[in-house]
């Protein structure tokens, strides 16, 4: 009975641990972006991604960037994915590689934008209702086939 507790024990510390460790990696991209807000920053990178291939392949990079204009998703010029129709723009809480149609379509993720081009540079305005603490992920969906063509884990910017 003791060697269960202290597993239960050990397990919760471990989660607890993991928890703190994504809470402060969250804090610091919030952090980054108050105080580009604060400074009036003509635009700064505050998260990237490089997009991998899910039910189709995908390409490119993705950033996250604040001006005095707002919050944006830019795709760079590298960007590209599959031919599909209704292609549309997801912000998610879970991770690229844990990404699904169900994860997507289930109310979990945040739909921004119809997809401008399957492939180039693109930018999608982020509203500012949108908490962006809860997102760890950026999607590119196909509503009508309910397939997940690609998406990319948001990290840090440089």
């Amino acid at each position: 009975m003791l060697t269960s507790r202290f597993t239960t024990g050990s397990f919760l510390l471990a989660h607890r641990a993991r928890a703190l460790h994504a809470a402060a990696a969250v804090s610091a991209v919030v952090v980054v972006l108050s105080m580009a807000t604060a400074i009036g920053v003509d635009a700064q990178t505050v998260a990237q991604g490089h997009f991998i291939e899910r039910e189709s392949k995908g390409e490119g990079v993705v950033f996250l960037v604040i001006n005095e204009e707002g919050r944006w998703l830019e795709f760079n010029d590298d960007f590209k994915t599959g031919r599909a129709p209704d292609l549309r723009v997801y912000l998610s809480p879970v991770a690229a590689s844990e990404l699904t149609a169900e994860t997507i379509e289930g109310g979990m993720s945040v739909f921004l934008a119809e997809l401008d081009s399957r492939k180039g540079s693109q930018r999608y305005k982020i509203p500012e209702n949108i908490d962006l603490t809860l997102f760890r992920s950026v999607a590119v969906h196909c509503l009508k086939y309910s397939k997940l063509y690609t998406a990319a884990d948001l990290q840090k910017g440089q």
